[in-house]
């Protein structure tokens, strides 16, 4: 079912309600209240302004992914600390083309490529409105390669928080890291970044996983590492497996509850644990033996809390770097594409808890 809607979000918050608009209608899935992302979300029309505001960019959507973040931003995790105001557009990440630009914007022009370099921009659109300094410019991906833009669409958000996860230890070659969460964006270019460095790592991905698929690329990522159920975490037989390596420096999490804690196992004295994401909306309690007897640290980060709090151009950068490199190939990702006129299709792939492929909707 399709309504229509005469409005859209102020710029600084991507996709809730700004003033009554009569310029060309835009297709977009939006949520009208903060749920589970598999019922709340519903196509709308959206109007566009006929004339943008100050530090305004209209952008033409080229792909979003569909991500774990979005999820929990649309049950309203994120979205209510971002300050998302409803009803209010999905999607975080993507990849698009400058169709306009406001007063006061500089370093934008029509025909630019750019990438969201925080959440609520509202990527799951035929069109947007953004703030400019909500956005990073990006070289055109490659008109050879089709699946360029697809990668660039998915490319900003995992490297960009890989690449900051890996620095909450001091990493060099022979150390190993531990990782849950193994299978999604994230975790398979953690696994790039410290085979780059010499760094094993040490995979877990839940039970219900489809193991084969995503054990073989791990490898191929990272061959001094290498992969395990969750169940098996658990067991004594992970102790086992590890006992030739030496202890883990880092423990990256977005698992949360059971795998976190048989993670934190693997940590040598005095090693970190960092928890980026919670998959298994379940606690880690910790045994106060990690942290009393042998100095386990637990720390926590957030992307886009840290990209709201550095300046503009440090987030554009990082973005853009971690978008061209994608496009690129540097950074491998299992992806899917699915077309956004079937994006009831598209998401309900995205939701498959078997699945260890990203999906990308390609807005033509």
């Amino acid at each position: 079912m399709q309504a229509v809607v005469r409005a859209l979000a102020p710029a600084a918050r991507g996709a809730g309600r700004r003033a009554a608009s009569s310029g060309p209608a835009a297709s977009a899935v939006r949520y009208q209240r903060y749920g589970d992302i598999s019922k709340v979300c519903a196509v709308e029309s959206v109007a566009m302004p006929d004339k943008l505001g100050e530090g305004e960019v209209l952008v033409k959507m080229i792909a979003a992914p569909i991500t774990e973040f979005d999820a929990s931003f649309i049950s309203g995790f994120g979205a209510k600390r971002a300050g998302t105001v409803l009803p209010a557009t999905g999607g975080n990440e993507g990849l698009g083309i400058v169709q306009g630009v406001g007063a006061g914007v500089s370093g934008f022009s029509e025909g630019d490529h750019v990438v969201p370099t925080v959440s609520g921009v509202g990527t799951w659109a035929t069109h947007t409105v953004a703030a400019a300094d909500h956005l990073a410019v990006v070289a055109a991906p490659s008109a050879d390669n089709e699946m360029s833009a697809v990668m660039m669409a998915a490319g900003a958000g995992a490297p960009a928080l890989a690449t900051a996860l890996l620095q909450f230890a001091s990493l060099s070659d022979g150390d190993v890291v531990v990782q849950t969460a193994a299978h999604s964006a994230v975790g398979q270019v953690v696994t790039q970044m410290a085979a780059e460095r010499g760094v094993a790592v040490i995979n877990i991905v839940p039970d219900h996983t489809e193991f084969e698929d995503i054990a073989q690329h791990l490898s191929a990522l990272n061959p001094a590492g290498f992969t395990v159920r969750e169940n098996t975490a658990r067991s004594p037989q992970f102790a086992k497996l590890l006992s030739d390596l030496p202890a883990a420096s880092l423990v990256i999490d977005g698992a949360g509850g059971a795998a976190a804690i048989s993670a934190a196992g693997a940590l040598r004295a005095g090693g970190t644990l960092v928890s980026y994401a919670n998959a298994s909306r379940k606690p880690i309690v910790m045994p106060m033996a990690q942290i009393l007897e042998r100095g386990i640290v637990v720390r926590g980060f957030n992307l886009d809390g840290w990209a709201r709090e550095v300046s503009v151009e440090e987030r554009s950068n990082l973005a853009k770097t971690c978008a061209e490199a994608s496009a690129a190939g540097k950074y491998s990702q299992l992806l899917k594409t699915e077309n956004f006129g079937d994006w009831t299709h598209a998401l309900a792939a995205a939701t498959d808890a078997t699945s260890t492929r990203r999906v990308v909707m390609v807005m033509q």
